[in-house]
C-alpha cells in the first residue's frame, strides 16, 4: 500500500495562495496530484483511490465524478473513502452545525428559535447571491440575534458595524461562499465508484 499526502497551496514548498483557493480548486489540486501518482513506477494505475475527510469527504466524489465521466477515462480513480462527509448543502450544514452548537451549550430551543432562522435567512442570501447590502441586513439581524443569547448588552454602533463588518468578510470569502452554496448530493449520487463513507 503506497499512501501520498500533500501539502496545502502555499504550505512548505507547495506554491499558491491557500486562502484564495475554493473547494473546486482544492479538488482540481487533487486531481492534479492523484494523476501524477497513477504515473510512479511500481504504482497500478488502475488501484488508485482517494481517502478525504471532511471537506476531503466531498472533494474525492469531485474528482472521482471528473475522472470517471471524461469522455475516454484512463484509469480513473478505483475507489473513494470518504470520513465525515459533507451530504447537504453547505448552508444547511452550517445552520445545524450552529443549532447543535447552542444545544450542546445548554441553550433552550426556545432562546436559539430566532437565531437558528436568522442563520438560515444569511445563507439562503448567500446561496441565492442576494446584493451585499440585501445580506448585510440579514447578518446585522444574526449578529444582533447572537448577541441576545449571549445575555450581553448591545455594543454602541461602532462596535456593531465592526462586528457587522468581520462577519461579512467572513462569509463572503470566496471559500466560505462556495461551501455555502456547494451542494454534494448531486455529485453523490453520480459516484459509481466503490466507496467506503464513514460518519460518527
Amino acid at each position: 500500500i503506497v499512501v501520498l499526502r500533500y501539502d496545502d497551496r502555499g504550505v512548505a514548498s507547495s506554491t499558491g495562495d491557500f486562502n484564495k483557493a475554493t473547494t473546486i480548486d482544492l479538488s482540481s489540486d487533487a486531481d492534479i496530484v492523484s494523476e501524477w501518482l497513477k504515473l510512479q513506477d511500481g504504482i497500478d494505475a488502475t488501484r488508485v483511490g482517494m481517502l478525504g475527510h471532511s471537506e476531503g469527504g466531498a472533494i474525492a466524489p469531485i474528482v472521482a465524478l471528473w475522472q470517471n465521466t471524461a469522455v475516454s477515462p484512463v484509469n480513473p480513480l478505483a475507489f473513494t473513502v470518504l470520513l465525515a462527509p459533507p451530504a447537504e448543502q453547505g448552508g444547511a450544514l452550517l445552520t445545524n452545525q450552529t443549532k447543535q452548537l447552542y444545544d450542546a451549550a445548554g441553550i433552550s430551543s426556545e432562546a436559539s428559535a430566532a437565531a437558528i432562522v436568522a442563520h438560515a435567512a444569511a445563507m439562503k442570501a448567500i446561496i441565492e447571491r442576494r446584493p451585499k447590502d440585501e445580506v448585510r441586513v440579514l447578518i446585522d439581524a444574526l449578529v444582533r440575534e447572537q448577541i441576545k443569547i449571549s445575555g450581553q448588552p448591545l455594543p454602541d454602533d461602532a462596535a456593531m458595524k465592526s462586528t457587522v463588518d468581520g462577519a461579512m468578510e467572513q462569509i463572503l470569502h470566496p471559500w466560505m461562499a462556495e461551501f455555502i452554496r456547494f451542494d454534494p448530493r448531486p455529485v453523490l449520487m453520480r459516484l459509481d465508484v466503490a466507496t467506503l463513507a464513514m460518519c460518527g
